[in-house]
């Protein structure tokens, strides 16, 4: 997949010289890898929360909650655990970036954490 200009695809909420720097670091990813089936399937045997991001332009929201979906379905939790925690975000395709503290305390909380941030 090859995007002539991905700042406004995956990093239009990030500063400029972050999403520039971001840019700089991205590598190829062939198309195949969303069709390929895998072999082990993490969401099946651990926790999952899954990061909605309400603005995100590369994947719209409706199609991240597919996502949650499959997640929550026998076929991707493998007739395990019934739990997906869906955490929302006012960000763009990469909070990581743009909301770095928010996706820390995500993350920390997710595990059962205090975000001392």
């Amino acid at each position: 997949m090859i995007s002539p200009d991905p700042i406004p695809f995956f990093y239009h909420d990030v500063e400029l010289s972050i999403a520039e720097t971001a840019v700089a670091a991205l590598l190829p990813h062939a198309l195949e890898a969303f069709r390929t089936p895998t072999k082990h399937n993490g969401s099946s045997e651990f926790p999952v929360t899954y990061v909605v991001c309400n603005d995100d332009r590369a994947l719209s929201v409706k199609a991240q909650y597919k996502c949650v979906e499959v997640c929550r379905s026998t076929e991707g939790r493998k007739g395990g655990r019934d739990a997906v925690e869906v955490v929302t975000l006012e960000s763009g395709h990469s909070p990581m970036l743009s909301m770095p503290g928010e996706c820390a305390r995500i993350i920390i909380e997710s595990v059962g954490g205090t975000y001392q941030g």
